[in-house]
């Protein structure tokens, strides 16, 4: 024997049988599967798998999907930074950096709120939670009535004082 293993190949129809040989089977499966070199080597290459690939494109804090608000916040306060920075190096004349300041302070501070909000930070934007809020609405409503009631009963009182008190 030389080593190599012999092959069997099987036709599902007789007819025509002698046109094919198993070496053009073969040799139809091999171009076609790319599984084997010319050489009758296995082809490794062919089975190896694709590199994942990495994306350019950085990867963005989770904080960010948290709170897109943080993002807007952090955009404004490098582009103040910025700003600040060529005004320090001269690049830009005053009236650009006051006019430019005065369009983004306001926004930074909308944005400083928005955030606050966000993260639940009631006291750093200086309004209540909807929890304090809910509460007094509530404490309002039940002391409210009462004390409109009692003022008309008292402005009636000083009503009828002063009638009955003035000279005849």
């Amino acid at each position: 024997m030389s080593g190599s293993i012999g092959r069997q190949y099987l036709i599902q129809s007789w007819a025509n049988a002698g046109e094919y040989s198993g070496e053009m089977i073969g040799n139809r499966l091999k171009s076609s599967t790319q599984m084997y070199l010319p050489n009758g080597k296995a082809n490794i290459e062919a089975f190896k798998e694709e590199p994942v690939k990495k994306s350019s494109k950085k990867e963005e804090p989770l904080e960010y999907k948290l709170y897109p608000q943080q993002k807007a916040y952090d955009k404004l306060e490098a582009l103040v930074q910025d700003i600040e920075r060529k005004y320090l190096n001269l690049e830009i004349s005053d009236e650009e950096y006051t006019e430019a300041m005065d369009v983004l302070e306001p926004k930074l501070a909308k944005a400083w709120t928005a955030l606050c909000k966000a993260k639940g930070w009631w006291e750093e934007c200086e309004e209540l939670s909807p929890k304090e809020k809910a509460i007094q609405k509530e404490v309002k409503k039940r002391h409210a009535g009462p004390f409109i009631k009692m003022a008309w009963v008292v402005i009636g009182i000083l009503i009828v004082k002063s009638f009955f008190a003035m000279p005849v």
